[in-house]
C-alpha cells in the first residue's frame, strides 16, 4: 500500500495548535487573534472568547486606509479574507466561525470604537474573575 499523503495545511494546523497550546502554559494572560483559538481552546475554563465584528463596509473602508488600496480591492480582501477564516474554522474544526454561540462575547467595532471594544472585553474578563486572581 502506498505511504499517506503529507498533508500539509493540516501539519500547519495541528502545529498552530500545538504553539497555541504551548503558549497557554507559559504565559495564562494571553490574546490570541485568530486560528481557530476559539476552537482549539473551546474546553479550557479560563478562556474568554471574543468575536470582534464590524458591518461589511466598516471593515472595506478600514482595508483601505490599513492596507492603502482602493475600494474594489479592499472588498476583494475582505471577502476573501472572510472566506478563508470561514473554511479554515469549518475544515478544521467543524465549526461555523461566525456563530455567536462559539463566544462568550461579540462585540461590534461598528458600534463602538476600539477603545471601548477593548474596554468592554477587558470587563468580561473582570466579570470572569480574571481580575481578582491577578491575571
Amino acid at each position: 500500500t502506498p505511504a499517506p499523503r503529507f498533508n500539509r495545511e493540516l501539519y500547519l494546523v495541528r502545529a498552530t495548535e500545538a504553539v497555541i497550546r504551548q503558549a497557554v502554559q507559559e504565559e495564562p494572560n494571553l490574546i490570541l487573534v485568530g486560528r481557530g483559538a476559539q476552537a482549539a481552546l473551546a474546553q479550557r475554563d479560563d478562556a474568554l472568547h471574543v468575536f470582534v465584528v464590524a458591518p461589511r463596509a466598516v471593515r472595506i473602508e478600514a482595508a483601505m486606509r490599513r492596507l492603502g488600496v482602493d475600494r474594489s480591492e479592499a472588498e476583494e480582501t475582505v471577502d476573501h479574507t472572510d472566506e478563508n477564516r470561514r473554511r479554515y474554522v469549518k475544515t478544521h474544526y467543524d465549526r461555523d466561525w461566525e456563530h455567536a454561540a462559539t463566544y462568550h462575547l461579540v462585540v461590534s467595532t461598528g458600534v463602538f470604537t476600539y477603545e471601548q471594544a477593548a474596554d468592554l472585553v477587558v470587563a468580561a474578563a473582570t466579570l470572569r474573575g480574571w481580575g481578582q486572581r491577578g491575571g
